[in-house]
């Protein structure tokens, strides 16, 4: 205090000095200006006190409705205006060491300390409106669910701040209906982090559920619809990152675990029941997950061979001849739920006890599921044409980072001949077994040597990545390929791609350029050389 004592002495006397210096007419000038400051300090005080009186109307406005919020969010902009013009103009007093001399530093300091403390209150009064505006958009969101104008619900929670809040939506929405409801209204949120919040939130409510075990088929069923989201919306979405994808998949593990429970049960009841048998609730699941049905199946065993051993296995049969059917493309998955089933069997007591014709389940399956699955090599050829996938030939492996891969006639040649290596699900790495080399598609550049539309260039490498995976879908006779970095379609064309491999999206006029046949060619004879 001493020391800024003697700092303001001694300004004090630098400015006697210096009005000493002056001549008469600059000292009157001088005067004159403190004169216009001390004003302009009264201009100051009027516009703080306007300031409070403004803050004080806003503060008392009604926020029962949403016009009401919107009235109030309008003035205080205009408010947050005359803040910010106010702050500059104070921006002068706070330096008043420079100022002149006569000015009342305690006035100055008042009156910025009462800008402070209304600045403070603008802050309170600004998070009450917010907070209010914040509660009518969870409100309107829950509405527009359950009026299923989920665009609508949409566009409302994208403007809600807080992430906490969907807990709130997820427990008032929940119901019967409101779990699919509120998956619907999953599918028209943008962002992905939000989605993955509302999945996890729904599986909480679910999984909390005490009602769970009254209701089981329905809760079985919720729990599919989740299933299917998780896939679709998060872990099918390229754009995901790796950190949300691998969040995603450890809610995935958790909802699988307690759809497999809950399919357990239902399965027992099936087995144990006296009448008719039914395993429809098997379908639906097998088109999404194959291993679900599989643990459900297996651990349906564990549970009732001993006690109920004929029974089981006459429900097993059942599930075999009812899964087995054509149902919305599930040839595929039917197939890998066998294998799983004889991985899961070989060696094991059930194989012994159970005795289930896998084998002949297997030779029913139709011949392109079956090289997919147990061929240890395959041709690749499009349907209706002979035209066959290949990598081009070289022995400088070590010099090359990416192969052409192109169609051509059948030649028996180790470039025609590819291994599938199972990934996850549906998803496979196509190697090729010249050089053990894997399909892969350029997805940063556009591929447009001649063609007459551009798409990106399939080459095989070394590489091990996303684009190097692909996901297969089985139609009738014949599949597409999918690439899993960019969403596009494995295709080739004489007329457009000059006959090299490429991806796109699916164009209807190039259908069969997009369909592939998948041949077994493991005991095939290559062109003058054993097989």
């Amino acid at each position: 205090l001493l020391n800024g004592l003697t700092d303001h002495i001694t300004f004090v006397n630098d400015k006697l000095v210096h009005l000493n210096q002056l001549p008469e007419t600059e000292v009157n000038d001088y005067i004159q200006n403190h004169d216009l400051d001390h004003e302009e300090l009264k201009e100051v005080e009027n516009k703080l006190h306007l300031l409070r009186t403004n803050l004080t109307e806003l503060a008392s406005l009604p926020l029962d409705k949403e016009e009401d919020i919107s009235a109030s969010k309008t003035k205080s902009v205009a408010i947050t205006i005359e803040f910010d013009n106010l702050n500059i103009e104070l921006d002068k007093f706070r330096f008043c060491r420079k100022l002149p001399l006569l000015y009342d530093l305690k006035k100055i300091i008042d009156l910025l300390e009462e800008y402070n403390n209304l600045v403070a209150e603008k802050i309170e009064i600004y998070k009450k409106i917010e907070d209010k505006e914040q509660t009518q958009l969870v409100d309107d969101c829950v509405l527009a669910i359950e009026l299923r104008r989920y665009h609508i619900s949409a566009e409302k929670f994208n403007l809600v701040k807080d992430d906490n809040k969907i807990n709130d939506i997820v427990n008032r929405v929940y119901s019967e209906d409101g779990a699919y409801f509120l998956l619907d209204f999953g599918h028209n949120i943008k962002d992905l982090k939000r989605t993955y919040l509302l999945y996890k939130a729904l599986f909480n409510k679910l999984h909390n559920d005490k009602e769970r075990s009254k209701n089981v088929s329905w809760h079985y069923f919720k729990y599919l619809a989740l299933l299917k989201s998780i896939m679709g919306e998060l872990l099918d979405q390229p754009v995901i990152d790796s950190d949300l994808k691998s969040k995603a998949v450890v809610l995935l593990k958790s909802v699988k675990g307690d759809k497999v429970n809950l399919g357990v049960k239902l399965l027992t009841n099936e087995v144990v029941k006296n009448g008719t048998r039914s395993v429809e609730f098997l379908k639906r699941p097998l088109i999404f997950d194959y291993e679900v049905v599989g643990e459900i199946c297996y651990k349906t065993m564990l549970d009732t061979h001993e006690e109920h051993l004929n029974d089981l296995k006459n429900t097993l049969n059942l599930v075999f001849t009812e899964l087995s059917e054509t149902y919305e493309g599930n040839a595929l998955h039917f197939g890998q739920f066998i294998k799983y089933l004889e991985t899961k069997l070989k060696g094991s007591v059930f194989e012994r006890s159970l005795q289930l014709d896998l084998v002949g389940v297997k030779e029913k399956l139709p011949g392109i599921v079956r090289n997919i699955l147990y061929a240890e090599k395959v041709c690749i050829k499009q349907d209706g044409l002979d035209k066959y996938l290949k990598q081009v030939g070289d022995i400088y492996t070590y010099l090359v980072k990416s192969y052409r891969v192109y169609i051509d006639s059948q030649r028996s040649e180790q470039e025609e001949r590819w291994q599938l290596i199972h990934v996850h699900g549906d998803e496979y790495i196509i190697k090729n077994l010249l050089h053990d080399y894997s399909l892969d598609v350029d997805v940063t550049t556009l591929h447009k040597r001649g063609e007459k539309i551009s798409n990106h260039k399939v080459m095989t490498t070394n590489n091990k990545q996303q684009s190097n995976i692909w996901k297969i879908k089985v139609n009738n006779d014949y599949a597409f390929f999918k690439n899993t970095e960019n969403n596009e379609y494995l295709f080739a064309s004489l007329e457009f791609t000059i006959g090299d491999a490429a991806t796109n999206n699916f164009i209807g006029e190039l259908s069969k350029a997009y369909q592939w046949n998948i041949l077994d060619c493991t005991n095939l004879p290559l062109r003058g050389g054993p097989p």
